[in-house]
């Protein structure tokens, strides 16, 4: 047993301690603070970026069987994805694609094109749109266009 040649030696001692443990947490807490929040990786070989909806505009379109756009462009590129139904689209100088529920399609930017629903089937389609909705309208789709005989 150790005698202390002061009472109150213990006692601050202790006091102390406890200053310094308190002191080295709050610095350890307060340094990793400063340190930047890590990237969110939610793949092996990206970091995932949650796009504000001021650059990214989406457009649901429910098509009555036939109905179609105009032709038109964008100046971006469009991605349309079939909701529910047959959805068709063509670009300029290529040939009609049908797409089905769960399929999407790319639409180059800058390209004329147009898109709708089947002859015989309806379609719920979504239209991703990066840089906006803004187009160049053209002249209407005829009849042998959609139907792909042209």
């Amino acid at each position: 047993m150790s005698v202390s040649r002061w009472p109150h030696e213990a006692r601050y001692s202790r006091v102390w301690l406890a200053a310094f443990l308190g002191l080295t947490a709050f610095a350890g807490w307060y340094l990793q603070a400063q340190q930047p929040a890590p990237s969110t990786r939610t793949v092996r070989t990206g970091i995932t970026s949650v796009l504000e909806t001021k650059d990214v505009q989406l457009v649901r379109i429910k098509w009555d069987p036939g109905s179609r756009t105009y032709w038109h462009s964008h100046a971006n590129a469009s991605v349309i994805i079939v909701e529910e139904g047959r959805a068709r689209m063509q670009e300029r100088g290529k040939s009609v694609v049908e797409a089905g529920v769960g399929q999407l399609v790319y639409l180059a930017g800058k390209i004329e094109h147009w898109h709708g629903a089947a002859p015989n089937a309806g379609a719920t389609t979504l239209a991703v749109y990066p840089g906006g909705t803004a187009l160049t309208l053209g002249k209407e789709v005829t009849n042998e266009e959609y139907l792909g005989k042209r």
